[in-house]
């Protein structure tokens, strides 16, 4: 059985765990990106906030968006150009799950380029400051939401 937290549980994990939003900072460093007269630390800062203020691309949404629009002759016709043999019997769905799990496979970066597949993008509305436990060093990412 599955304990729900209670609003206090929850507003002291925030309060642990997230620090301060930096949305303002990150855009305004953002604007200072390649003026001529930073110095080049401040510079390499700009660069980095700018980057993080720029759309994320989500290769992989826009893939299976691609892949669930495909018929059934169109899945069997990839998977056979990979020489991966297709029975009769095998589902339209049966055949998505396969070119999938092969697109993933190959790299669904390069799945996208080599089918002509737009990756969505995606804002990113606000920056914070978490603790390390929420976001460890090592494997933090950024967070955004489609477009």
């Amino acid at each position: 059985m599955s304990k729900n937290p209670t609003q206090q549980e929850l507003s002291d994990f925030v309060r642990a765990n997230v620090d301060h939003c930096v949305s303002s900072l990150v855009y305004t460093l953002a604007q200072g990106y390649g003026d001529k007269n930073a110095t080049r630390d401040l510079d390499e800062l700009c660069e980095q906030a700018f980057e993080l203020s720029t759309p994320a691309l989500d290769h992989e949404s826009a893939a299976e968006e691609h892949i669930r629009d495909m018929s059934r002759d169109e899945c069997v016709e990839y998977l056979e150009s990979l020489s991966i043999e297709c029975r009769d019997d095998e589902t339209v769905a049966e055949l998505r799950e396969a070119v999938l799990a092969n697109a993933k496979e190959e790299g669904i970066e390069e799945f996208c380029s080599d089918h002509d597949i737009e990756p969505h993008e995606c804002e990113v509305y606000e920056h914070w400051i978490v603790s390390d436990w929420l976001a460890p060093a090592e494997t933090a990412s950024l967070t955004a939401a489609p477009n």
